[in-house]
Order: structure tokens, then sequence, then C-alpha cells
């Protein structure tokens, strides 16, 4: 299950949204840990994947490239603006503190392959309903190597454009489309 919590409505999910932030292993730039997550970021979005196995079990940002976000920090001379487009940062697949499912690690690496995959159609189905026709995904090159292992459609972004990114952060694209939906079916 995934939750999508918004400033409209993070007060039905404040415990899981917490939750959620208190297992992250690294601080996100641009955020502390004593403001919460709306105060910086008024317009996000996180996504927030439950196992009813383990809780919660994974955590996603996606922001307006129209206002404060780390492709505009890493790029100030404003290539990523657009209402189109988006940007999909801080992914984060939490392994369990429970011994024993950690003794199974295909039982890991189920749970992991379902978040990425309801939050690929979670985020399709959001993207959709708000007019979004690109996402910006921004985060750690193994993240990326877990989304493309996920069947996500990602498309590089040429190394010698102005929105190469340096190590260890990885820069990728995505279409909101019908096709690029097919596309994660059939990788999938």
């Amino acid at each position: 299950m995934l939750y999508i919590v918004t400033r409209g409505n993070h007060h039905h999910y404040q415990k899981s949204l917490s939750k959620a932030f208190q297992k992250r292993e690294f601080k996100i730039p641009l955020f502390q840990e004593e403001v919460m997550p709306f105060d910086v970021f008024p317009e996000a979005v996180y996504f927030v994947g439950v196992d009813k196995a383990i809780g919660i079990c994974g955590l996603a940002r996606l922001l307006p490239t129209t206002g404060l976000h780390i492709c505009g920090h890493l790029s100030p001379e404003r290539i990523f603006v657009s209402p189109q487009l988006w940007e999909l940062s801080a992914i984060h697949f939490f392994l369990p503190h429970n011994i024993n499912f950690l003794r199974c690690e295909s039982s890991i690496a189920i749970v992991a392959y379902r978040f990425y995959q309801e939050l690929f159609k979670s985020l399709y189905d959001f993207a959709s309903q708000e007019n979004i026709q690109r996402l910006l995904i921004l985060d750690h090159h193994l993240v990326i190597q877990d989304l493309w292992q996920a069947g996500w459609p990602l498309i590089d972004v040429k190394e010698d454009s102005p929105h190469s990114i340096s190590f260890p952060l990885s820069l990728k694209r995505m279409a909101i489309s019908p096709a690029s939906y097919r596309q994660f079916i059939i990788n999938t």
C-alpha cells in the first residue's frame, strides 16, 4: 500500500510520514530534522510505502520545478522549470529491523520490488491527474539502478548536456504517457 501525502491531507498521515522520516538513513540537503516536511517544500507530495509485514517500507518526494527543488539548486540557470515537469527525489527503501525477516534476502527483494512498482503506478496516476508530463528522477545511482530493475522506463540525460549531475547522484528522465506505462508493463 502507498499513501500519497500532500500539504492538504498530511494531518491524516502525520504518524506514517513521521515514522518514514525517522527511518531515513541520511539527511537531505535543504531539510533539517526539526523542520516539518512541508515547511521547507510546501508543494511537496510524499509517497509513503507501507508493507503489511514490516510496516513503513519506503518514501519518495515529488516536487514541482516551479518551486524549490534540488535540480533547481544544482542548476542555477533554471533550465528545470515548467508546470508539467516535476522532480522525483529522496527515494528510500527501508530495510526491516526484524532479524528473522533479514535472514531471507529474497523477502527483502520482493518487498523492495513491490514498493518500486507501487511507487511507479501511484506516480503515474498522480501525474496524469495533475497534468504532469515529465519527471526528472534525481537520486543516488544505486537507487536509479533499483528503479531500472523494477521496470521503470528511465531515459538517460546526456552527459554533455547542461543537465548532467556529478557522482554519486544520477539524473534520469521519464515521460508520463500511455507509451511509458506500456513500457513499464512490458518491463515487468
